[in-house]
């Protein structure tokens, strides 16, 4: 019953707010909207699990296509999360290497005696 409800409360709120950063990230930069455009589309995969949730649990003759497609949503919610989990670690990364080569390479500069 709560993913009923979460899976489709959790899916409307990031479909808004992934909306609202698509819209915001455009104005900004194109690239900008990307992350907003992956939220909402993370934000279907939770609505359609919390559907397909509230089908299995209504209907018991169409549990098992429902528990499917429910488990397919959420897989590739999953998929999805992981590889942009992956995208900002490797961008946290990149920005700490950045940081300490550009870092070194200032401190090396300017000479502080």
């Amino acid at each position: 019953m709560q993913s009923l409800f979460w899976g489709r409360f959790t899916g409307i709120v990031m479909i808004v707010f992934g909306s609202i950063a698509a819209l915001g990230g455009l104005f900004a930069f194109i690239i900008g909207a990307i992350p907003g455009i992956i939220q909402v589309i993370l934000g279907v995969y939770l609505f359609k699990t919390g559907t397909e949730a509230k089908f299995a649990i209504e209907d018991n003759e169409a549990s098992d296509k429902s528990l499917h497609r429910l488990l397919d949503n959420y897989s590739k919610y999953l998929l999805i999360q992981g590889i942009f989990t992956m995208i900002v670690f490797a961008f946290i990364a990149l920005m700490i290497i950045l940081s300490l080569v550009l870092g070194s390479y200032f401190f090396s500069e300017f000479h502080f005696t």
